[in-house]
C-alpha cells in the first residue's frame, strides 16, 4: 500500500490521463474504448508532438542546405558572380617572376681573365663564357693548355658563334710570338710554305679568339685490341662527331708534354674474325704527347675504348694498322 506522500508525488508526477489509464488496468480492464485510447493519444502532456520549434532548430549543429532560390540568370549577372570577390593586377610577362630561378644561358654570361695570374702583364679581359672544350686567347692572355705542336680549331670569341678560321679544319699550331701582341702560327696550305698566311695576332680581335683541340683526326687509323691485349679489328675515323674535350694536361720529368682528352667519332671497323665491316660510333678516353724537342704531337693511345650503337667496352685503340692476327678464309675446291 502507498503511503499518502508517495500517492502525492505520484500525482505530482504522472499526467492526469496516465492515471485513469493505470486505474483501469489495476481494477482488471484491460480493452479500452477507443475513445480513451484518441483521448490519451492526442494529450501533450503525456505524447509531445515530434515537431521541433524554431529556436530548436537553430541550436542545432547540423548543417543543412539552403533554400532554392531560381534567379533568370543574363551573361552579365554571370560575369559579376565569376569575379566577384576576387582581385587581379596586369603583369608585364617580361618582368621577372618573385622566387622563381631561371638559369642563365651560357651565351649570356661573361668571365673576367687577369694576365697577372700568369705572371705577365696585368691587363684585364672580360670575354663571354667559355664551354669546358674552349680554350681563350685574347690580348696577352693565352690559356696555359695552348701548346705548339698540337692541332686546334680556331673561330672569334663572340657572344654569337663565328665562322671557323682556315675553312673549319683543325692545324697543327707551330709558334707563339712574345710581345703585348702575339703571333700565333699555325702549319701552311700544301705548296704554301714559303708564303704561308696561316697566322694572325692574339689582339687583331678585341674580344680575342677560342681555341678548340682535336687530336684524332679524319682519316686516322687504329688497330682495335680486346682486354686480352689481342687484336681483333682494324678501324678507320670517318668523322668527328663532337669537339674533343681535354680532361687532364700533365708535363712529365723529362719535358714530355701529356694531354688526356675525352673523344668520340664514326669508325668503319672491320672484325677480324668475322670480316664483317661497319661504320659505328666510338669513343673513349685518348692519350696525346708531345716530346721536349718534338716539333708535333702524336696520340699514343685510345683506352676505354666503347664501339658500336650497343657499345662493346674494354677495347683499346693503338695508331697504325696491324693485322698479323688476321686470317683469311677461303672456300673452294681442290
Amino acid at each position: 500500500m502507498e503511503t499518502a506522500t508517495e500517492q502525492l508525488v505520484t500525482e505530482q508526477i504522472t499526467p492526469l490521463a496516465l492515471q485513469r489509464l493505470w486505474a483501469r488496468r489495476l481494477n482488471g480492464s484491460i480493452i479500452h474504448e477507443e475513445s480513451d485510447i484518441a483521448e490519451l493519444l492526442l494529450d501533450h502532456d503525456v505524447f509531445p508532438s515530434a515537431q521541433v520549434e524554431d529556436v530548436e532548430a537553430v541550436s542545432k549543429s547540423r548543417a543543412c542546405s539552403p533554400v532554392p532560390c531560381f534567379q533568370p540568370r543574363t551573361p552579365e549577372l554571370e560575369y559579376d558572380a565569376l569575379f566577384n570577390g576576387f582581385t587581379y593586377e596586369e603583369q608585364d610577362l617580361n618582368a621577372d617572376i618573385p622566387g622563381l630561378c631561371v638559369p642563365e644561358p651560357v651565351e649570356s654570361r661573361s668571365q673576367l681573365l687577369d694576365g697577372a695570374t700568369l705572371r705577365d702583364i696585368p691587363a684585364l679581359y672580360r670575354v663571354p663564357a667559355l664551354h669546358s672544350h674552349e680554350l681563350a686567347v685574347v690580348g696577352v692572355w693565352v690559356d696555359p693548355r695552348v701548346i705548339t705542336g698540337f692541332k686546334y680549331r680556331v673561330r672569334p670569341l663572340e657572344e654569337k658563334r663565328g665562322k671557323y678560321f682556315f675553312g673549319g679544319r683543325a692545324l697543327e699550331l707551330q709558334s707563339i710570338g712574345r710581345g703585348y701582341s702575339r703571333r700565333f702560327t699555325f702549319q701552311p696550305n700544301n705548296g704554301r710554305l714559303n708564303d704561308n698566311d696561316n697566322y694572325f695576332w692574339s689582339d687583331s680581335r678585341p674580344d680575342g679568339f677560342t681555341f678548340e683541340l682535336e687530336v684524332v683526326s679524319v682519316g686516322d687509323k687504329f688497330t682495335v685490341f680486346d682486354a686480352n691485349n689481342v687484336a681483333v679489328a682494324i678501324m678507320e675515323v670517318v668523322d668527328t662527331q663532337s669537339p674533343q674535350e681535354e680532361v687532364d694536361h700533365t708535363v712529365l720529368k723529362d719535358g714530355t708534354v701529356q694531354k688526356t682528352v675525352k673523344v668520340q667519332m664514326l669508325g668503319k671497323v672491320e672484325w677480324f674474325e668475322s670480316c664483317a665491316a661497319a661504320v659505328v660510333p666510338v669513343s673513349g678516353t685518348a692519350v696525346a704527347t708531345r716530346a721536349k724537342n718534338a716539333r708535333s704531337a702524336s696520340v699514343v693511345r685510345v683506352t676505354r675504348a666503347m664501339i658500336g650503337s650497343h657499345p662493346r667496352k674494354g677495347f683499346t685503340l693503338v695508331p697504325g694498322i696491324n693485322n698479323k692476327q688476321r686470317s683469311t678464309v677461303v672456300h673452294g675446291k681442290n
